[in-house]
């Protein structure tokens, strides 16, 4: 589903001409895409039940663009970012929570074919709901902190994991914020565009498409997908061991479960390999041991002078005790 909508900026803004050289570099440095290929399941009906890849694109009616998971359409409505991966979503036909429930209950009337593209304008109940004025909370910013572990401040974003209520900070006053717990398009009466772009049939991409859908930006051909069974085993690669893996696993775990047939168990394998030690370095050994060689050098210079300064003592005392009694008298008188 969509993100939080930024302002509409105003033209010849200093965010406007950041946006435009954004785009403009996106433009120069993008590698000239390949002719897009052409699905074998063009024009094949689809029906309930069936999986599918859909490219969207929406945008607030006579306002604009908050989502596209094409880049052609991101970089033509100004809302390109360079870390977002562009791809089409999994759409499980007759299934709530993938696409808005106007929009699958049309799916599942059986006219859509692959290739299909429609438009489709929503009014404020079908898109994201009325604004409700309940929705709006009141709390203390340790209380914010404790529950988001940030900081709160104007627009930052509230997320409770044990009651899974999401939001953003509206409001600061004295110690109290207040949290907007409405969609941010709650209201609004929206355009949405659907083509359909590819029917999933082979189990190992309709694995792959979960992955993705559950962690956008990854790699699925990093992970090793086996399956035994009714079981289905997934390796996660050291790389991929976020924060919030649990989240991933979980999703993924249920809807693997619940979409696919004859699943009833996803296995999670994460293992963490030992550090590769640091090759020895043959010129820092040959000078450790050069520094050994000077060392001993030293030490043995210094034994060396030790010994000396003994024999020279020695020398001393024995010299004194060859001079006569009487001369060393004598001595004595001629210092008083």
């Amino acid at each position: 589903m969509a993100k939080k909508p930024a302002a509409k900026p105003e033209e010849g803004s200093q965010e406007v001409k950041a946006d435009e050289a954004k785009i403009a570099k996106a433009e120069e440095t993008a590698v000239v895409p390949k002719v897009e290929e052409v699905s074998k399941h063009l024009g094949e009906n689809v029906k309930k039940g069936e999986f599918i890849l859909v490219d969207v694109f929406g945008k607030v009616k006579n306002g604009r663009a908050f989502y596209a998971t094409n880049k052609k359409d991101a970089l033509r409505e100004k809302i390109y970012e360079d870390k977002k991966q562009y791809t089409p979503e999994l759409v499980v036909i007759g299934e709530k929570g993938f696409l808005f429930d106007t929009i699958t209950e049309d799916m599942e009337k059986g006219t859509w074919k692959v290739g299909d593209e429609k438009t489709f304008d929503l009014t404020a109940e079908q898109a994201y709901g009325k604004r409700d004025g309940s929705k709006i909370r009141q709390m203390g910013v340790r209380e914010f902190k404790k529950k988001t572990g940030k900081d709160a401040k104007l627009g930052e974003e509230y997320r409770d994991a044990k009651s899974g209520e999401h939001g953003y900070v509206i409001r600061m006053n004295q110690g109290r914020v207040l949290v907007d717990l409405n969609h941010p398009l709650a209201g609004k009466e929206i355009t949405y565009n659907v083509k359909v772009v590819e029917k999933m049939t082979e189990e190992k991409e309709l694995l792959n498409a979960f992955l993705v859908k559950n962690g956008p930006g990854i790699n699925p051909e990093l992970f090793k997908i086996t399956r035994k069974d009714k079981d289905i085993e997934i390796e996660i690669p050291q790389a991929y061991i976020w924060s919030n893996l649990m989240y991933f696993k979980l999703n993924v775990g249920l809807e693997m479960t619940r979409y696919l047939p004859n699943v009833e168990r996803v296995r999670f394998i994460e293992t963490i390999e030992k550090m590769p030690e640091p090759k020895k370095d043959e010129t820092h050994d040959h000078d450790h041991d050069h520094d050994q060689k000077e060392e001993k050098k030293v030490a043995k210079s210094k034994t060396g002078k030790k010994a000396n300064s003994t024999s020279d003592t020695t020398t001393a005392e024995e010299s004194a005790k060859d001079v006569p009694a009487e001369k060393v008298e004598e001595e004595t008188e001629k210092k008083e």
